[in-house]
């Protein structure tokens, strides 16, 4: 029988690559407010969760979904961070900004938070890059961009998208405890579409895509996490999963309607 980490490691080397894949090319095709909402759509959590909830149990999950929204919002701060370093060059602009993202999660990891303040970190820390990204660097959402689809480069986009991923859920078993933990809640999926959007389209089309995937769906992901955290305690495992999901797939719609449009 495969062993389970190995399970979980291709699993999320698939979800990685069809995912990442396909919101570059659709944010491509319709504009970055659509790709940016479709992000939003926590596909990798859920792996994650659903594999913690297999392994060990879904109250445990349940219980690991603590510090998931107060994480939220520093990746919220690290695409804000990416954005004003985007000036430079794409290794600096990103080394820097994971830099501060490490040292902030390191930070989260070593405080004693309940759920509620971890909400209310999430609040502030989102609220705080919306004013940012929105309201003072004013970034402008990008239409459809013309370009040709080959082989070659949906490969590379499925190599780049799925190997981030799948490192850092190794990372995340091979780490020492705290390590671990931050590699275990490490923004793969945002760090992908930078690497991808910025190779192939520049900073500007990428900070537009990044903005609109870290306001609306950031508030996706909480609302998710949110019933992921009492659906598993009272419907278990896979129905709680598949309602969690179904219900951000609704939320990611109505978000997409009330706020992406509605973004410069």
């Amino acid at each position: 029988m495969i062993d389970i980490f190995i399970l979980k490691i291709l699993l999320s080397f698939v979800v990685g690559v069809i995912w990442i894949t396909t919101v570059t090319f659709i944010a491509e095709k319709l504009g970055t407010r659509l790709g940016g909402a479709i992000a939003g759509i926590p596909a990798t959590m859920v792996v994650s969760l659903f594999f913690i909830g297999w392994t060990q149990t879904p109250k445990i999950a349940s219980e690991s979904t603590i510090l998931i929204p107060f994480i939220v919002g520093i990746n919220a701060l690290f695409v804000v961070s990416y954005v004003l370093l985007s000036r430079y060059n794409l290794a600096i602009s990103l080394f820097a900004s994971l830099c501060g993202w490490f040292i902030l999660t390191y930070i989260l990891l070593n405080l004693n938070i309940t759920y509620l303040s971890s909400v209310i970190g999430f609040i502030c820390t989102v609220g705080i890059s919306y004013i940012i990204l929105e309201k003072k660097l004013k970034i402008r959402s990008q239409g459809k961009k013309s370009v040709r689809k080959s082989i070659k480069q949906v490969f590379l986009r499925g190599i780049i998208s799925g190997s981030v991923i799948s490192f850092a859920v190794f990372m995340a078993k091979i780490s020492g405890p705290a390590v671990g933990g931050v590699f275990a809640s490490f923004p793969a999926m945002t760090v992908a579409l930078i690497l991808i959007s910025h190779i192939n389209h520049g900073a500007k089309y990428t900070s537009a895509l990044l903005k609109n995937f870290i306001i609306s769906g950031t508030i996706n992901v909480l609302l998710f996490v949110s019933v992921i955290r009492y659906s598993y305690l009272f419907f278990g495992l896979m129905t709680g999963t598949l309602i969690s999901f179904l219900i951000s797939l609704i939320s990611a719609f109505i978000l997409y309607n009330l706020i992406n449009k509605r973004m410069v």
